[in-house]
């Protein structure tokens, strides 16, 4: 079929019984068959080869989908956003907060893992409050968002944020965005594309999962990230550390992100909303050895954090204050609280929201 769609292309004169030398219109329409049975062709085995490509919701875009799927389950008006990364999905648990207070009545988590401090602001301004009006706003964050150094993170914010699913959602959709979304809903070849033309990412996912679809993570109705509540001590694996100490490499505060933040949260508290930034406790023993100097820096992080939330006239917490966080049974790994420290911390968040 290609071979003949190319002689096609290729012949200045074809020749077809019936019409003469350089008729237009037979060669219109041999041209517009061929392309079309090419068309149905790709499309069979794009349908054909689907289960052994990688899933097209796999990765940072699906779990976004995911993340609204769950926001727009629920019935029930939501007043209380925690919003956040990895660590703030497993270290508040928006169920406990409605259980465990005067002032929560309905809460849910919005976070995505390893997004930067500036992806954070973007998701809060974009995904909570050009939709919906809460009473209150709990910001999650460590210093592992405000990496400015983390060349990785900040390619994979890029593309979130450049995604289709992220610019549907914050109402920058053009014309061709609105026609390739239903392209991807009817065609196998286009929602596929991505694997199709990657045929050595298509490769890798064969090696690792065979055809198993790649997990989604583990995340509860409200929004919860809870794969690590039943660790027990910490327990810190090689391929976490290492994934770890890549992100907090080369440490250049995130000045850009962090005026990112101030402005959506001084719009926030101005119009009205309750907003709490949260400087959220690490495993510090272990934390300050991913990289030389990192407690410093983790201290002049701090320093920026308590300065924004002045200036931007929001509640300022931090736990690592009020109580030692210094216990391995507290801890899944190095910056993630296991179920214990994410009862404990939630259990401190509600006493400080009812102060």
């Amino acid at each position: 079929m290609v071979a003949h769609l190319q002689r096609i292309l290729t012949d200045p004169h074809p020749q077809v019984a019936g019409e003469e030398r350089g008729g237009g219109t037979g060669h219109r329409r041999r041209f517009l068959i061929a392309l079309l049975a090419t068309f149905v062709a790709a499309e069979i085995a794009a349908r054909l080869l689907s289960p052994l490509l990688p899933p097209a919701n796999a990765g940072m875009t699906g779990e976004f989908d995911r993340m609204l799927e769950r926001l727009d389950a629920r019935a029930e008006p939501i007043d209380t956003f925690v919003i956040g990364a990895s660590e703030v999905a497993v270290a508040i648990d928006p169920e406990a907060l409605e259980r465990g207070t005067g002032t929560v009545d309905h809460a849910h988590t919005i976070w995505m893992p390893g997004i930067g401090v500036g992806t954070v602001a973007a998701m809060t301004r974009d995904v909570v409050l050009a939709h919906r009006s809460p009473e209150r706003l709990i910001i999650g964050i460590t210093s592992r968002e405000a990496n400015a150094g983390d060349l990785d993170r900040q390619v994979r914010d890029a593309a979130l944020l450049d995604s289709l699913s992220y610019r549907k959602v914050s109402g920058e959709m053009s014309p061709l965005d609105r026609v390739d979304e239903r392209a991807t809903q009817l065609s196998a070849l286009v929602r596929e594309r991505d694997g199709l033309r990657s045929p050595l990412e298509t490769a890798r996912h064969l090696v690792r999962n065979g055809t198993t679809p790649v997990p989604a993570l583990e995340v509860n109705e409200h929004g919860m990230h809870t794969d690590r509540l039943d660790v027990l001590s910490y327990t810190e694996t090689p391929g976490h550390y290492a994934q770890e100490q890549a992100a907090l490499a080369n440490f250049e505060l995130d000045a850009a992100g962090l005026a990112q933040l101030e402005a959506v949260l001084t719009d926030a508290n101005a119009a009205g909303t309750d907003v709490v930034l949260v400087q959220l406790p690490v495993y510090e023993r272990h934390y300050f050895e991913l990289q030389p100097g990192l407690a410093e820096q983790d201290a002049r992080f701090v320093r920026a954090v308590e300065e924004l939330a002045t200036r931007s006239a929001v509640t300022y917490l931090d736990p690592r204050n009020a109580t030692s966080w210094d216990d391995p049974t507290l801890w899944a790994d190095v910056n993630h609280l296991n179920g214990d420290g994410t009862a404990k911390l939630t259990d401190w968040l509600a006493a400080q929201l009812d102060a």
